[in-house]
């Protein structure tokens, strides 16, 4: 399995200002997290485009790690559809660095 480019991670972290997602705390070792695992499909309704891996920046959030491991617990229902259009928004407010949309057009990725 690939793991998510350095480029986008750090897109992601700047993104949700390094702040957990779901708990709100602040943590530097956070995970990224897909909304959409990696071999899950993407409702076409969500428009978001596709990458091997889903590592596209919409379908990702930042988590603590205690967050995460109660995610994947199943503890947390996540609203998935609720989390991208949130990605939108927070992407209104910290657009993606000039690296981070040529590192899509490069993978051949519609921003």
């Amino acid at each position: 399995m690939k793991p998510i480019p350095n480029i986008i991670r750090a897109y992601v972290f700047m993104r949700d200002d390094g702040r957990c997602r779901i708990c709100g705390q602040f943590t530097v070792k956070g995970v990224v997290h897909h909304i959409f695992r990696r071999s899950e499909a993407i409702p076409a309704d969500l428009a978001i485009p596709w990458i091997k891996g889903n590592n596209h920046p919409d379908n990702l959030v930042w988590l603590c790690s205690v967050c995460h491991a109660l995610l994947h617990a199943g503890l947390f229902n996540e609203d998935k559809a609720l989390w991208v259009v949130e990605n939108r928004r927070l992407r209104d407010l910290c657009p993606m660095p000039k690296e981070v949309q040529e590192w899509l057009i490069e993978h051949k990725v519609l921003l």
